[in-house]
This record gives C-alpha cells, structure tokens and sequence, in this order.
C-alpha cells in the first residue's frame, strides 16, 4: 500500500483528555462508508470560535472601555456591567460609582448567533489623601 493512499476509516480516541493508553485510541474504529481519508478530518483554525472580553481592572470614577474580541462583524450587542447599568453599544466605556469586583458580561450577536461571554473585573478605591502633606525622599547613594 502507498504511503499517499487513503483508507476508508478512522481512528477514534474513546477518552481525548485523558494522557498515554488510558486516552484508549482504536485504530479504524469509524467506518466512511463510501469515502477515503488520507491525513484525518480536515483541520479549522480555532480562533474563529473564539470570542471573549477585552477588559482592564481600573479605578474608581474612571471609565473603563470594553471591547468583545470575536471571529466575525458584531451586529448587535448587550453589556451588563455587573452594577446594574447596561449598554446596547457595540464597545462602550462605563464609570463604576463604588469599588469592589464586578463579573462583566456580554452578549453579541455573529452572523444570527448569540454569543455570550464574561470577564472579572475590579475597580479600585482612590486612596485617601491628608491634605498638606509632605512626601520627602532621601538619596543615600549620591
């Protein structure tokens, strides 16, 4: 048999996450019926099912923008910002109005389908500052 020729199986890993013989592979274990293969499935890049959120923990009374990094255009979209404050902009920038850990989340919508992705954010208090206070920094070393 040629190195080039197809066969009309494939094999078939019963447990994919599992390491070494427990992943127990079975060679020609799915059968094509009318159709050969050479080198397996055909291959697809994987980012494009990728979708998540661009965000940044920031300080309080700041705005923080977001972003929803996914494979095709966005053609429509609801932010929840975990406050209780919500946008229906596509990449929006919001103010937190108290400090504390926030669970950000985002539905888009690519080519009719819902995709519905979450990030942990936290937004940081502004120090409290004394008034008329004098910061003085030595440098010991010249």
């Amino acid at each position: 048999v040629s190195e080039n020729a197809g066969t009309s199986s494939l094999g078939q890993l019963n447990n994919p996450n599992v390491l070494g013989v427990r992943a127990n592979y079975v060679h020609n274990s799915i059968d094509l019926i009318s159709g050969e293969s050479r080198l397996g499935l055909p291959t697809f890049i994987q980012s494009y099912f990728r979708t998540r959120i661009i965000v940044e923990s920031g300080c309080l009374g700041q705005p923080i923008s977001m972003e929803v990094d996914t494979y095709g255009e966005i053609t429509e979209a609801v932010w929840d910002f975990g406050d209780g404050n919500i946008s229906n902009l596509t990449n929006p920038q919001h103010i937190y109005s108290a400090p504390g850990n926030y669970k950000v989340q985002a539905t888009v919508t690519v080519n009719n389908c819902p995709i519905t992705v979450a990030k942990d954010i936290k937004i940081y208090g502004l120090p409290n500052l004394i008034e008329n206070q004098e910061l003085v920094q030595c440098d010991v070393d010249t």
